[in-house]
């Protein structure tokens, strides 16, 4: 490789490094703190996807296929029938 290509390159990896090292890490850390301050007391309010459910939303498992029952019906009754399909 050419001595001044080489030595080009150097400098343009150099320059590269740098800001990375200097703007955008700094940027990124800032970022970070700006995110981790925004969500943090929310977290810890709601620290579950189910927080709004209440005691009579229990089983939540009981819940979900219920609703999903509810919604399509015409699947569950197939995947009955599949299911005993399956098991003789």
């Amino acid at each position: 490789m050419n001595p001044v290509a080489k030595g080009l390159l150097m400098v343009v990896y150099g320059l590269v490094m740098f800001f990375a090292v200097f703007v955008v890490a700094p940027a990124l850390g800032v970022a970070y703190l700006i995110y981790i301050i925004a969500t943090l007391p929310l977290t810890l309010i709601f620290f579950s996807s189910n927080w709004s459910m209440q005691p009579k939303h229990f089983p939540p498992v009981e819940v979900y296929l219920a609703h999903f029952e509810r919604l399509h019906p015409d699947l569950i009754a197939y995947v009955a029938i599949a299911y005993k399909v399956a098991e003789q």
